[in-house]
């Protein structure tokens, strides 16, 4: 997401000398996206630790509504194709199964968020 956040943002993140410049007061562009990612492994890890502990569950709803975001990309940047989506992806070293994942574990974070501080 940060790649992205930075090439809309104007940047070639296609560029060494950009990864390799100045974010804030001595810390890279690298630094700050590995730094941020180790964070986010950490969180997402622990998250699901919890999830499965307390024997938490997605529901059928959030499983569907994410399959129709990763069917939504294909379609759109895919142009229908899930081979051509896959490849356009594959730059980040992930595919549409990958992704699914993804989201997978983001919404089990954010429910076990929801469960463990707003319960009612």
């Amino acid at each position: 997401r940060a790649k992205g956040t930075f090439a809309r943002n104007g940047h070639d993140v296609n560029s060494e000398e950009f990864w390799n410049s100045e974010y804030s007061e001595g810390v890279t562009y690298a630094e700050y996206v590995e730094n941020g990612v180790l964070e986010s492994c950490k969180r997402y890890l622990a998250s699901l630790i919890i999830f499965k502990e307390e024997g938490l569950s997605l529901s059928q709803s959030v499983l569907d509504d994410i399959n129709e975001e990763v069917d939504f990309y294909i379609d759109y940047d895919g142009k229908k194709d899930e081979a051509a989506f896959n490849e356009l992806i594959s730059k980040y070293g992930i595919d549409d199964d990958d992704l699914r994942q993804a989201y997978i574990i983001e919404s089990k974070s954010d429910y076990l968020l929801s469960y463990l501080y707003y319960l009612e």
